[in-house]
C-alpha cells in the first residue's frame, strides 16, 4: 500500500502544478526552437488575436481619419426645383413705373418707354437650379489635435492588449508542453517500477515451484503490478488530454514533444515593462488630453468655406463665387466645463495612484519570484545523492531477492523507496520549472512580437 499511496500522491499533486516555460531563456537541453514554433503557431491560429488585430486596424483607420481633418474637404452639391402655388407677393411695378414712362414719352415725343404690367411672384422658385463646388478648410481648431493624440494612445492600449494576449497564449502553450512532458516522465518511472516487479514475479514463481516461496508473495506482487497498471492508464489519459489541448491551441495535428530536462538556469536579468503598465500609462495620457480639451473650451474655432457655382432659371448659366469665414467662440456654459475639468483631474489622480500601486506590486512579485526560484532549484539539486542511493538499494534488493537471501517485503520496501525518491525528485524538478516560468512571466522576459 505504501507504493500505491506514493504514486497517488504524485498524481494528485501534479494536477495542481502550473508549468510555464519560455523558449529562449531556458536550459540548452530544452528544445527551445520547437517550443517557439508552437507558440508562433498558436499566435497565428488564435481567433481571439484575430479579433483584437481587427480592432487595432479599426483604430488605425480612425487615427488616419483624425489626421485628415487638417486637410481641406471638397464636395459637389446641386439643387433643382419645380414649384407651383404657395405664398406669393404682388409687386406693383406698372403702377409705379408707367406714369414715369408716359411723361418721358411726352417729353421725347416717342413711344420709347413702354407700359409695364404689375407682377405677382411666388416665393417658391420654379424651374430653378443651383450647382456648386464647396471647399471647406479648418484654420484653427484645437479639438483636431486632441482627437489625434487620443487615438494614438488608444492604439497603444490595443497594441498592449494584443501583446498581453500573446503572452498568455505563450504561457498556455508552454504549460501544456511541460504538462505533457511531465506525464511522460511519470509514465517512465512507473514503467521501470513495473519492470522490476515483473522480474521479481518471475523469480517468485520459480521459487514457488521449488517450494521456496508461498503464493502470498505472488499475490502481493500481482496487486502492486495491477495498481501500477491503473496509474499508467490514468497517466495516458492525461497525456491524451494535454495533446488534445495543444492541438486546439496551435491548430496542429502532429508535433514533436518538447523535452524538459535537468533544471532551469538562474539568469540575472532586468525586468521588462509589463503590458498592464503600458496600458495604464496610455490611460493617463488620454485623461490628460481630455483635461486639455476642457481647458481649451473657450478658445475660438475658425474655418473657411468657399462655393464656386452657378444658379439661374431655365438652366441659364449664371456663375457666382461665395466665400465665408466661420467663427465659433464659447464664452459661457453655466460652469459645466469647470466640473468636467475636475472630473478629468480626479480621473488622472486615480490612475496615477493605481499605476503606482500596480508597479509596486509587480516589483514585489518579481522579487518574491526570484527568491522562490532560487529556493526551488536548490531543493531539486539536493536529490542527486538520494537518487543514486535509492537506485543502488533497489538494484541490490532485486539481486538479493533473486538469490533468495531476502524476502519479498524487503524487495517492496526498496522498490517503494526508489519510487518515492524518483517521484519526489520529478515533483521538485517541475516545481523549479514552475518557479522559473512564474519569474519569466512576471518579468515579461519572453520576447513577444
Amino acid at each position: 500500500m505504501q507504493l500505491i499511496n506514493s504514486v497517488n500522491l504524485i498524481i494528485m499533486r501534479h494536477r495542481y502544478i502550473v508549468f510555464l516555460m519560455f523558449g529562449l531563456m531556458i536550459s540548452p537541453l530544452l528544445s527551445a526552437q520547437n517550443l517557439d514554433e508552437l507558440i508562433q503557431k498558436s499566435w497565428e491560429h488564435s481567433p481571439l488575436l484575430r479579433e483584437k488585430e481587427f480592432k487595432l486596424a479599426r483604430l488605425e483607420s480612425q487615427l488616419k481619419e483624425a489626421k485628415a481633418l487638417y486637410m481641406p474637404s471638397a464636395s459637389i452639391g446641386s439643387q433643382y426645383t419645380l414649384a407651383a402655388g404657395g405664398r406669393s407677393i404682388d409687386l406693383p411695378i406698372g403702377d409705379l413705373i408707367n406714369p414715369i414712362h408716359q411723361k418721358l414719352n411726352e417729353i421725347t415725343g416717342s413711344n420709347q418707354f413702354p407700359n409695364l404690367q404689375n407682377v405677382k411672384t411666388n416665393f417658391f422658385p420654379n424651374n430653378f437650379y443651383d450647382a456648386h463646388l464647396r471647399i471647406q478648410q479648418a484654420i484653427y481648431q484645437t479639438d483636431i489635435g486632441i482627437a489625434r493624440s487620443i487615438k494614438k494612445e488608444e492604439i497603444k492600449i490595443q497594441e498592449s492588449d494584443i501583446l498581453a494576449s500573446k503572452r498568455i497564449l505563450a504561457k498556455e502553450v508552454t504549460q501544456t508542453c511541460i504538462q505533457l512532458a511531465s506525464q511522460e516522465e511519470y509514465l517512465k518511472i512507473i514503467e521501470r517500477a513495473n519492470q522490476s516487479l515483473s522480474i521479481a514475479k518471475r523469480n517468485t514463481e520459480s521459487l514457488q515451484r521449488n517450494g521456496l516461496s508461498t503464493s502470498t508473495a505472488i499475490l502481493r506482487i500481482d496487486a502492486e503490478i495491477s495498481n501500477l497498471e491503473a496509474k499508467k492508464t490514468e497517466l495516458k489519459m492525461n497525456v491524451d488530454q494535454a495533446t488534445t489541448y495543444l492541438r486546439y491551441l496551435t491548430g496542429l495535428q502532429n508535433f514533436e514533444n518538447i523535452k524538459f530536462e535537468n533544471l532551469p538556469d538562474i539568469l540575472n536579468q532586468s525586468s521588462q515593462i509589463r503590458e498592464e503598465i503600458t496600458q495604464l500609462q496610455s490611460g493617463i495620457k488620454i485623461q490628460e488630453q481630455a483635461f486639455k480639451k476642457e481647458k481649451q473650451f473657450y478658445q475660438p474655432r475658425i474655418g473657411v468655406q468657399a462655393d464656386f457655382g452657378s444658379q439661374d432659371f431655365n438652366f441659364n448659366w449664371n456663375p457666382y463665387v461665395l466665400i465665408g469665414l466661420n467663427l465659433e467662440w464659447n464664452f459661457y456654459d453655466g460652469g459645466r466645463v469647470k466640473q468636467r475639468k475636475l472630473q478629468s483631474e480626479n480621473a488622472i489622480n486615480a490612475l496615477n495612484s493605481q499605476l503606482k500601486a500596480v508597479q509596486e506590486q509587480m516589483d514585489l512579485q518579481n522579487e518574491l519570484a526570484k527568491i522562490q526560484l532560487n529556493s526551488k532549484i536548490s531543493q531539486a539539486m539536493n536529490y542527486e545523492l538520494r537518487i543514486a542511493s535509492a537506485e543502488k538499494i533497489k538494484t541490490e534488493a532485486l539481486k538479493k531477492y533473486n538469490e533468495g537471501s531476502i524476502g519479498y517485503l524487503e524487495l517492496l520496501d526498496a522498490q517503494n523507496l526508489w519510487l518515492n525518491i524518483q517521484s519526489d525528485y520529478q515533483l521538485a524538478r517541475f516545481n523549479a520549472w514552475t518557479s522559473w516560468s512564474e519569474y519569466q512571466y512576471k518579468t515579461a522576459s519572453y520576447p513577444i512580437q
